[in-house]
C-alpha cells in the first residue's frame, strides 16, 4: 500500500514536470507558444479546446525556428476561456505536453484578488443600499401640514439631493469594480461583457447626470426662494391688516 502511494506520488510529480504552463494570455490574443528544444526540428502535434466542448484540432505543424534551441508557433484562435493543452515532438521523437490558459484580462486570477474584488464589491453595495434608504426616508418637499398649507422649508431635502448625486458615481464604481473581478476571475468571465457596458453607459452619460442635478439644485433653491419672497409678502399684509 505505502509502494503504490508512492509510486503515485512520484507519477504526479513527474507528470507536472512533463506538462508545465506556459502562462495566462489575452482573450481573441495570440498566443507565442514557444519552447526550448536541443533539437534540429519540432512540431506542434495537436492543440485541444477547453472544456466542455474538448476539441481536440491536429496541427502536426513545424514550429518556426528562432535561433539556439529556441523554436516558437503563434495560435491565434483564442476565443474560447479557459485552459488549452498542447503536444509537441521533437526530430529526436522526444514527446512534450504543456498547457496555457486564457482569460478575458490576461491575468490569472489569485486568492488574494478574489478577497480584494470581494471586499470593495461589498462595501460598495452596502454604500448604495444605505444611500438608497436615506433616499427613501428623506423628505422630498417642505413641511405641510394635514391640509396641505405650507409650514416651512425643509432643508432636508437638500441633504436627499447631495445622496441622490453621490449614488450615481457609487454605482458607476460598483459596476467598474465587477467588471475588473470577472475579467480577473475566470468563474465569473461570462459576466463582464454585462458589467463592462453597464459602465461604459453609466460612465457615459456621468455628465448628463451631473447637469440634471445642478439645474434641480438650482430649481429648488429658486422655488424656496420664491416661497420666502411669498411669505414675507404675506406676513407683511397680514401685519398692516391687524393694525
Amino acid at each position: 500500500m505505502g509502494k503504490k502511494i508512492l509510486i503515485l506520488f512520484v507519477s504526479v510529480l513527474l507528470l507536472s514536470f512533463v506538462m508545465a504552463n506556459l502562462g495566462s494570455f489575452q482573450q481573441n490574443g495570440c498566443v507565442n507558444i514557444r519552447t526550448i528544444e536541443n533539437t534540429s526540428s519540432v512540431k506542434l502535434l495537436s492543440i485541444e479546446y477547453p472544456s466542455p466542448n474538448s476539441t481536440l484540432q491536429v496541427l502536426n505543424t513545424p514550429m518556426t525556428y528562432l535561433g539556439g534551441t529556441l523554436f516558437n508557433y503563434t495560435f491565434c484562435d483564442t476565443s474560447q476561456l479557459g485552459i488549452y493543452i498542447y503536444d509537441y515532438y521533437t526530430a529526436e521523437n522526444d514527446s512534450y505536453v504543456n498547457t496555457f490558459e486564457i482569460t478575458p484580462s490576461g491575468q490569472t486570477s489569485t486568492t488574494k484578488d478574489a478577497i480584494i474584488y470581494s471586499t470593495l464589491i461589498i462595501i460598495f453595495l452596502c454604500l448604495c443600499f444605505l444611500l438608497t434608504y436615506f433616499i427613501i426616508i428623506l423628505p422630498s418637499e417642505n413641511e405641510k401640514n394635514d391640509q396641505g398649507y405650507f409650514l416651512r422649508i425643509n432643508l432636508k431635502k437638500y441633504i436627499r439631493i447631495f445622496l441622490i448625486a453621490i449614488l450615481y458615481p457609487a454605482i458607476i464604481i460598483l459596476f467598474n469594480l465587477m467588471t475588473a473581478a470577472s475579467n480577473t476571475l475566470f468563474a465569473a468571465s461570462q459576466f463582464s461583457g454585462i458589467f463592462g457596458f453597464l459602465f461604459e453607459t453609466m460612465l457615459s452619460a456621468a455628465w448628463i447626470w451631473t447637469i440634471v442635478i445642478i439645474i434641480w439644485l438650482c430649481y429648488t433653491a429658486w422655488k424656496d426662494s420664491v416661497t420666502k419672497d411669498l411669505i414675507k409678502e404675506w406676513e407683511g399684509t397680514f401685519d398692516e391688516f391687524t393694525q
